[in-house]
């Protein structure tokens, strides 16, 4: 979940610089603003999709009756 959207870093540079040519006067600092805003974005949408804002540990980490114990593993 963190990987991907840095991955996706050249698609972000890429389309900033696409995007430059439909619209020349834009600056370094604008161009940054919009790459980071789609990663921010990119981020916050892989997050909400994969269930992160309900994340219940109480679900994530219940063991059923008779699953080994994990305290007496040598580890």
């Amino acid at each position: 979940m963190l990987s991907g959207p840095l991955e996706m870093a050249t698609a972000y540079i890429g389309f900033a610089q696409y995007l430059s040519f439909l619209w020349p006067g834009m600056t370094p600092v604008q161009s940054h603003l919009l790459m980071a805003t789609m990663g921010l974005v990119t981020i916050f949408l892989l997050y909400r999709l994969t269930g992160a804002m309900h994340f219940d540990p109480q679900v994530a980490f219940d063991f059923p009756p008779g699953a080994p114990d994990r305290r007496h593993a040598n580890w």
